[in-house]
This record gives structure tokens, C-alpha cells and sequence, in this order.
């Protein structure tokens, strides 16, 4: 993304997060970033990609000026993520999100109701119009836990993963400001 100043490195104005719903893999495609990109006069640095694997449910944090760029998915599978960018109020995206970009999108078309999916599902009958496939799809995002203990486990090491996130983060504000 842009600086706001073309004369000197402020903080940054956004923030961008990613949260995978599934697990990223290498055949999935990760996201490559080049690291250094986002310092102002810096985004066409020689330096190395790095590649951004990660956990269902991890944050992704940087800077919405860093380089980066989504790799090709070469699984059988949707890789669904979440995509929020955090910004000061004054600052608007016109570049990637501008009015004409959306206008001649079509309506989304009508999803079956939870009851019918499920009535398809049960009755074994499931067909392979879109709207079973995209029911189906969300259905295979659904984590069912054998017990108690593995929900726990689960949450436990999204926790780690969360607070690892955040150290990594804190250490690179602390590296940039050195």
C-alpha cells in the first residue's frame, strides 16, 4: 500500500490481518511477503521472500505497506481466509477498493436454508448443483471434537500460536524503532 508521506517513515497508518479458516500449506499457497518492503523508498528492495504458513485460526499481522502477495492454491480444496484491515479514520483505500470495482458485481444468489442442507445431507440424496457443493464446503469447515479434552487442547494451542504472534510482532515494532 501507500505512504501517507512521501518525505519521511511514519508509523503505520494500517494494519492488515488475516485469519486462515484452514490450515496453510505449501499446496495450498501461502502468503509471500518481502520483508523490509513496507520502510519508506524500500518497496522495490532485493530482499528474500518469505513464505507465511499457518494454522486454522491463527492472526497474521503487518503492515499494510509491506509487499505481499497470495500464492497459487495447487490443492483440490478452497483456502476460505478472513481479511480485516484496521486504519486510522482519515485514511481511505482507493487503489485496492474503489466504487468502480463493485459496481457491476451480480446479487449473490440464495443458499439453501440450514434445514434443507441438512435434509439433503441426511437423506443421502446430496447433488452437485452449486448450492449443495457450497453447503457441502462449509459443512467440511466444521471441527467436530471426540471429547471435551481435545476442544481444550485445541483452544490451548491456538492460545500459544496467538501469544507467539504477538511476540513476533512486538519484536519487530521494537526493531523497527532501532
Amino acid at each position: 500500500g501507500d505512504h501517507l508521506c512521501k518525505v519521511k517513515q511514519l508509523p503505520p497508518h494500517c494494519l492488515n490481518v488475516f485469519v486462515p479458516l484452514v490450515t496453510i500449506t505449501r499446496e495450498n499457497g501461502g502468503t509471500e511477503m518481502i520483508p523490509g518492503s513496507h520502510i519508506q523508498g524500500q518497496y522495490d528492495i532485493d530482499n528474500p521472500s518469505v513464505t507465511i504458513l499457518a494454522t486454522a485460526g491463527d492472526a497474521i499481522l503487518f503492515d499494510f505497506r509491506l509487499k505481499h502477495r497470495g500464492l497459487a492454491n495447487h490443492s483440490k480444496h478452497p483456502r476460505p481466509l478472513m481479511y480485516m484491515t484496521y486504519c486510522v479514520s482519515n485514511f481511505k483505500d482507493t487503489m485496492n477498493f474503489s466504487n468502480r470495482r463493485y459496481m457491476t458485481l451480480p446479487s449473490l444468489p440464495a443458499l439453501p436454508s440450514r434445514t434443507a442442507r441438512f435434509a439433503t445431507r441426511d437423506s443421502g440424496n446430496e447433488s452437485s448443483d452449486p448450492e449443495s457443493a457450497s453447503s457441502q464446503q462449509v459443512e467440511e469447515l466444521i471441527v467436530d471434537y471426540d471429547s471435551e479434552e481435545e476442544r481444550e487442547k485445541e483452544a490451548n494451542s491456538v492460545k500459544q500460536k496467538r501469544a507467539s504472534t504477538l511476540d513476533a510482532v512486538r519484536a519487530a515494532r521494537i526493531a523497527h524503532r532501532e
